[in-house]
């Protein structure tokens, strides 16, 4: 794989980035063969003291190209309640915050694209949620293939993992533009889908019903639309509730139940990471995860 020329793409809310930005500069940047350069759109809100000093100490360690703060679009102008048939929950709220991401990806692509129409493409580009914290280090990438890598864990009703991804500049770029996807394509189109849809592996007869989320939206875009070939990294990341806490990763064979099922192809278990996470599991709470937390006052996180 080409990786001459790096680039880190971010773009959504920035929560708990203090700690986000020492776990991805850690795992991630110091991993890379060269010192990436970085594009982020984010909104407004996030334009805080705190995370403009974790892009402070963040901008030792990469290049900053574009970086840009935005006000959020009107949640009315997407006409959220037309999709919200099927949806996972059927909350309004957690639709909205969907397209607030998708739509914070697409102003990302289009920072991305200006900067390569005038300087070049990048051999190799990442898009990263700003919100994660890495349980373990990027692998030598330099002898990995050209493909379009994904991780092997948090794929939700057997969807694909969406908050992390790295490939082609073409590949990646594809895939940040998933907005547009979604409105004119994916929903038309499979909304009713049983064959997409998640229905339980019990069946709808047991009281399961049919239901989407981003996920499953994700892996449709990927495998019919996009038809990319890829491949899963081993890299295991958690989704962060607090300063404190992260999500554990969730990989069926070990946090499945008779609903979900106990296996999914799209998952690639780690067992290294599963030990270390659940060596220092919490408990979960109903505002947090199903499946626990990870403490990451633990010493295995803090560097000791």
């Amino acid at each position: 794989m080409r990786s001459n020329k790096i680039l880190i793409c971010m773009s959504s809310l920035l929560r708990y980035f203090d700690v986000s930005t020492k776990s991805l500069v850690k795992n991630i940047i110091k991993q890379l063969p060269t010192k990436p350069d970085f594009i982020g759109h984010f909104p407004t809100q996030s334009k805080s003291k705190e995370n403009m000093d974790a892009l402070d100490f963040l901008g030792n360690h990469v290049n900053f190209k574009r970086v840009v703060f935005e006000k959020d679009p009107d949640p009315e102008s997407f006409g959220v309640d037309d999709f919200l048939k099927n949806s996972n929950s059927h909350q309004r709220n957690g639709m909205i915050g969907n397209f607030f991401q998708w739509s914070s990806m697409k102003e990302c692509l289009k920072l991305k694209d200006e900067f390569e129409s005038k300087h070049g493409v990048y051999d190799l580009v990442f898009w990263i949620r700003p919100d994660l914290f890495y349980y373990n280090e990027l692998q030598d990438i330099t002898n990995l293939e050209d493909r379009f890598y994904l991780v092997g864990h948090d794929h939700h009703l057997c969807g694909l993992n969406d908050r992390f991804c790295m490939g082609t500049s073409h590949a990646v770029g594809q895939r940040m533009d998933i907005l547009g996807y979604f409105i004119d394509e994916w929903y038309p189109e499979y909304h009713n889908d049983k064959n997409v849809l998640f229905c339980g592996k019990l069946g709808v007869h047991k009281g399961a019903r049919s239901q989407w989320n981003p996920e499953i939206v994700f892996k449709t875009y990927v495998r019919k639309k996009l038809k990319l070939t890829t491949s899963k990294l081993g890299l295991c990341f958690g989704k962060l509730r607090s300063t404190e806490t992260a999500t554990a990763p969730y990989w069926f064979k070990t946090h499945g139940n008779d609903y979900t099922g106990y296996s999914c192809e799209e998952d690639k278990f780690n067992q290294e990471v599963f030990e270390k996470t659940k060596d220092s599991f919490l408990k979960s709470d109903k505002t947090s995860s199903q499946w626990g937390l990870v403490d990451l006052n633990h010493s295995y996180w803090c560097g000791e």
